[in-house]
């Protein structure tokens, strides 16, 4: 039982994943063999560790317990090996990940679920044509605003901001109440060096999450970065507020400190995220805003721990 109360920071972008899973939870009560639903349970757990919700450790374990069930109820299904790649690239045994990608999209090459996720697996790796011609199937195949903005992050990894920039646009005229195209397009001013742009996209998406962690991280890098830093330091007071009572992702938190230039922090928080097998490592190779830690002595070890794979 996942106990998290309306109080929790971002509350509004949370409850779709729990109602998910207790939705799951119910048809599973009276249909125990149901595949579909414990996929969609393990699913629901897998985006509350995505936006660091509750930590890596409660939700394998519930992750895990999907996968050996519908194993045994058909082996044979896409959804299930994308399920045992998430699981793996989870892991950061990158290889198996991929072994398993392959397997969903050969099952079923037109689900969208199995080229979304490899998509990304394969942008953490740095093989950006690749990830965004998937991508681009994944949104062909449904155009939901989640895989578009799958299709924006592809650009993000890859540098290319000014496509990131116009995609999120494009998803936010589609829906201007979804926080997480403001989030994306906040991303691509940092890197454009739209300072204010991005504080003002970023203002709109703190809001309309309920000040999720994960977006309050972004906020405070872009005060930083545009040299406000009072304004950071009270978004990163807030954040660490929060950390007794509710999990707060240290990258999120790193992210503050690097736009206040505050490395030695920015480490601290890395290891911590390290410990706690944080989802946005799997990202460290190819993230912009550490790019410039990339001849840091430091960072280079920190990511030689990952033991990524040859690009």
């Amino acid at each position: 039982m996942i106990n998290i109360s309306e109080d929790f920071p971002g509350y509004n972008i949370v409850q779709p994943m729990l109602d998910g899973i207790n939705t799951c939870e119910t048809i599973l009560e009276k249909d125990p063999e149901n595949i579909d639903a414990h996929i969609g349970r393990a699913d629901s757990y897998f985006a509350l560790w995505c936006y660091g919700i509750i930590p890596y450790a409660e939700v394998i374990k519930e992750v895990k317990k999907a996968e050996s069930i519908v194993y045994k109820l058909n082996d044979k299904l896409s959804d299930v090996h994308t399920l045992t790649a998430l699981i793996k690239w989870s892991e950061w045994n990158w290889e198996a990940a991929e072994q398993e990608f392959n397997i969903a999209i050969n099952l079923d090459p037109n689900s969208a679920k199995a080229n979304h996720w490899y998509a990304l697996y394969l942008a953490a790796m740095g093989h950006f044509d690749k990830s965004i011609s998937l991508s681009k199937k994944a949104v062909q195949i449904e155009p939901s605003l989640g895989y578009k903005i799958g299709l924006g992050s592809m650009y993000y990894f890859a540098h290319d901001f000014e496509t990131l920039k116009a995609l999120m646009k494009e998803a936010i005229a589609e829906d201007p109440n979804f926080a997480q195209s403001y989030d994306w397009l906040g991303m691509a001013y940092i890197l454009l060096d739209e300072y204010n742009k991005s504080i003002e996209v970023y203002e709109k998406s703190a809001s309309l999450s309920g000040r999720l962690a994960e977006i309050l991280g972004g906020l405070g890098h872009a005060y930083g970065i545009a040299g406000r830093k009072e304004e950071a330091k009270k978004i990163l007071d807030e954040m660490l507020n929060y950390t007794p009572k509710y999990h707060i992702p240290p990258v999120q938190i790193a992210f503050v400190y690097a736009g206040l230039g505050d490395d030695d922090n920015v480490f601290k928080m890395l290891k911590r995220a390290y410990v706690e097998h944080s989802w946005e490592l799997i990202f460290i190779r190819e993230e912009p805003w550490f790019d410039y830690l990339r001849e840091d002595k430091r960072f280079k070890e920190f990511v030689s721990r990952l033991k990524f794979p040859e690009k």
